[in-house]
């Protein structure tokens, strides 16, 4: 079922078919579980369908193939909105354009249809400047950094070590966004606000 199309991708929800091209990519359906194995992969679409109220993934499609996926998530119980998170599937079809795309349309698609929904997240993590600037592209505006915001397990020899990383937050807030344009934070002097 698509669910909004632009000039380069359109973003649908997934299909059975979409679960062995999304297998090789952890996180790439679910934040909440590397789903990997085909098995737990359709267990998940069986019951769910990866589209509820609170979380969702959906295909970004060019060229008339799945070159990507994209997940949405309540980000917590007092925030009215949603995180996202992306990935192409290809290093060869990164710089085209689907990315930034997806990520508009998605955002219109989630402001437009869920009325509870005022603002997007994005945690992206430290070293992923790009993701970063194509975010901002966006129109989304950094807020701060998540330090220690996420446990990285990396294998050495004979030792496992736990690294924790920082991540950047970025967010597009309410109705009438216009993602096509670069996001304007309000800067507030401190001295004026000191002396008000």
């Amino acid at each position: 079922m698509t669910l909004i199309e632009g000039d380069r991708v359109r973003l649908r929800r997934i299909e059975r078919g979409d679960l062995e091209g999304a297998a090789g990519f952890q996180h790439t359906l679910s934040i909440l579980e590397p789903l990997t194995q085909i098995a737990r992969l359709t267990d998940v679409f069986d019951q769910t369908g990866f589209w509820t109220e609170d979380a969702g993934a959906v295909v970004v499609e060019a060229e008339g193939r799945m070159v990507g996926t994209m997940q949405l998530y309540r980000s917590g119980a007092c925030i009215h909105g949603y995180e996202i998170g992306y990935i192409l599937h290809s290093e060869a079809d990164r710089g085209k354009g689907y990315a930034s795309e997806g990520l508009r349309l998605l955002g219109d698609y989630l402001f437009a249809e869920r009325p509870g929904c005022h603002r997007l997240q994005l945690i992206i993590e430290t070293w992923n400047e790009a993701s970063a600037r194509l975010a901002e592209a966006c129109g989304y505006a950094r807020e701060g950094i998540l330090r220690k915001g996420r446990l990285l397990r990396r294998r050495r020899p004979a030792r496992r070590l736990g690294l924790f990383a920082g991540a950047v937050t970025l967010s597009l807030s309410g109705r009438g966004h216009s993602p096509s344009r670069r996001a304007r934070p309000a800067m507030v002097s401190a001295r004026r606000w000191a002396m008000s």
